[in-house]
């Protein structure tokens, strides 16, 4: 009798474990939540040197090296980025006639980036639509000319990224 005895409650326990294991005693969500909000960065680095070159002989400078743009905006995928610049005068040397604004233009690759001419007012460097990690380079040439006076000349080159 002792051996029917223990298995009988070997049966027991072990029908009472599996049955444990099976059932759900309650359950609970939780929702998890993200806040992402409308970031950008832009980004300029490089330099615009133009070397002394004769008029007759080079008549567009090449800048002596690319100036890279990165443009990073996290936004809604219907909203329009623009990457413009501008000169921060009308002349090399604010406040005299030195070498015109306008004698500066460049070339640009990497779409969407597009070249262009300088002005006091926006130039488009780059358009594009919804979020977007976008990088290119620009190179500027300089108009030469016999008028311009010797010396080192500076101007301000101003790049925004915005939406319309």
């Amino acid at each position: 009798m002792k051996r029917t005895l223990c298995m009988t409650a070997a049966a027991v326990l072990l029908s009472a474990g599996v049955a444990g294991a099976q059932t759900t005693l309650g359950s609970q969500n939780v929702t998890a939540t993200a806040f992402v909000g409308n970031q950008a960065r832009l980004t300029v680095t490089g330099t615009v040197t133009f070397p002394d070159s004769d008029p007759d002989t080079v008549p567009s400078i090449p800048a002596t090296g690319p100036v890279s743009v990165a443009a990073r905006a996290r936004v809604a995928p219907s909203t329009q980025l623009d990457v413009t610049v501008r000169a921060g005068s009308s002349f090399f040397d604010p406040g005299t006639d030195s070498i015109p604004a306008t004698a500066l233009s460049w070339t640009a690759s990497g779409a969407p980036f597009v070249g262009g001419s300088m002005a006091t007012t926006d130039q488009s460097v780059a358009t594009w639509t919804g979020p977007a990690n976008q990088t290119g380079d620009q190179n500027y040439s300089l108009t030469n000319a016999w008028t311009y006076v010797p010396g080192t000349h500076n101007l301000t080159l101003i790049y925004t990224l915005s939406t319309p």
